[in-house]
């Protein structure tokens, strides 16, 4: 049986990878956004693109971060020996 830190840590675990992949899938639709964006040559909005692109990347950048910090807490669940 887990005792409530491990119940903790795997929520968090949870948490972080939930997070994570949701942000992996969500990255290319920003981009996507930013080239429909694009596509009419007389209507370009460069506020849109520069939005699209931005988000794309913080998107992908946050989505790294959050898996890194799921696998730390995955790794002290090991090291707790549970």
């Amino acid at each position: 049986m887990l005792d409530t830190d491990a119940k903790i840590l795997l929520a968090k675990s949870f948490a972080f990878v939930f997070a994570s992949k949701a942000l992996a899938i969500a990255s290319p639709w920003f981009l996507k956004a930013a080239v429909d964006s694009m596509t009419a040559a007389e209507a370009i909005n460069f506020n849109a693109v520069m939005y699209g692109i931005s988000l794309f990347g913080a998107s992908r950048a946050l989505s790294s971060l959050l898996n890194e910090q799921r696998m730390q807490q995955i790794t002290h669940f090991i090291q707790r020996g549970i």
